[in-house]
């Protein structure tokens, strides 16, 4: 299960290494150390919401990426693209989550929603609950509203869910 991977902390300009093996993938940030990625039981009143699918932490997104990431202003769908043709691994689209009531919540809504359209979820995945910078960027991101498994791309016609395969 969950508490088994392992994941480090991620930043958009940081150098990663894969190196995909027999006892999984290990990962080397720099000099940082290799954290466990373990949910504190009181975030777990309910233990398989918490291991339920991870969701959306807003509305809607832009349909590129943003352009501080990795991705440098893509557009959404060419991530898609690569990630279902091979060009791009899973591994290189890490997102960042927070748990509140015991739903995962993503920081990185275009991230998983390129996974999600690819038919993937995410191989890398970093704890952040209870650090008050991540805490307060969800807090940005949901403006009252709640988390939710859909989410619209900008810029598309009224009420255009984004699950299903792209065209």
């Amino acid at each position: 299960g969950m508490s088994h991977e392992r994941a480090d902390r991620w930043d958009d300009n940081a150098n990663l290494f894969g190196i995909l093996g027999a006892g999984g993938l290990a990962y080397k940030l720099g000099q940082e150390a290799v954290a466990s990625f373990r949910l504190p039981s009181h975030f777990m009143p309910n233990i398989n919401q918490a291991n339920g699918q991870i969701l959306f932490g807003q509305k809607s997104v832009s349909p590129f990426f943003s352009e501080l990431g990795s991705f440098k202003s893509r557009p959404l769908s060419e991530v898609v693209q690569g990630l279902r043709n091979g060009t791009i691994s899973p591994e290189s689209v890490p997102i960042e989550i927070i748990v509140r009531n015991g739903q995962r919540i993503t920081l990185n809504n275009r991230s998983l929603l390129t996974l999600r359209r690819a038919g993937m979820e995410p191989k890398i995945i970093f704890d952040k609950t209870g650090i008050e910078k991540y805490e307060y960027i969800l807090n940005t991101h949901l403006k009252g509203n709640l988390p939710s498994d859909v989410i619209k791309i900008r810029g598309g016609p009224p009420g255009t869910s984004l699950i299903g395969p792209l065209e």
